[in-house]
């Protein structure tokens, strides 16, 4: 698992403490920590957890960057991204590897729950409408099903994929909406990989 972070540390421990309940097992997280300051509960909780947990603080900034870090550096064939306040059950890791698995799959859109807002219901979750250039977000749904794009806050990808496709675009930055995910997601599926 990837999981970058920016001054962020509150919620981060939370989510490190779910990531750490998985049931899967080989298990890799990897920090991508962009912070001003190290934290001290960090370094307490990585100290305890050294087998699993590798923290990376590093002297750039940006999410897409952070994501090509982290599967630059990660140590397995699948690579998760999560947020760095996110809440699970121990079984994410083990669905998301169930779902990479499918024939054809390259990219496994996770769902998301918003803790602060309730995200609209939505016909067609993880659609992206070519015409106005927008997705559709909607990843509370809880069928599965083939979309066009998927959260950055919750999908998998597997690494030989995200290495041929030269990695997540780093122009995709503040002012640009961002959507390295979709952006990334659209060119798996013109590569003939379905993002489920």
């Amino acid at each position: 698992m990837v999981v970058p972070t920016l001054n962020r540390n509150c919620v981060l421990i939370q989510s490190l403490e779910d990531l750490l309940a998985q049931e899967f097992r080989p298990l890799e997280i990897l920090v991508v920590d962009q912070s001003d300051e190290p934290s001290q509960a960090l370094a307490q909780l990585v100290s305890r957890h050294t087998e699993v947990i590798r923290w990376h603080r590093v002297p750039f900034r940006g999410l897409p960057a952070a994501r090509n870090y982290g599967w630059q550096h990660a140590r397995y064939d699948a690579v998760l991204y999560v947020d760095d306040d996110i809440r699970c059950g121990s079984k994410l890791v083990a669905e998301h590897v169930r779902a990479l698995r499918l024939p054809r799959v390259g990219v496994v859109a996770g769902g998301i729950e918003q803790a602060t807002r309730v995200e609209p219901a939505s016909d067609s979750p993880g659609a992206f409408n070519t015409w106005t250039a927008n997705p559709t977000r909607g990843f509370a749904a809880t069928s599965e099903r083939e979309v066009d794009h998927a959260a950055g806050g919750n999908f998998s990808v597997w690494r030989s994929l995200i290495e041929g496709l030269g990695g997540i675009d780093e122009m995709l930055q503040v002012g640009a909406a961002l959507y390295e995910e979709t952006d990334f997601c659209l060119r798996a599926k013109r590569a003939g990989y379905r993002v489920h």
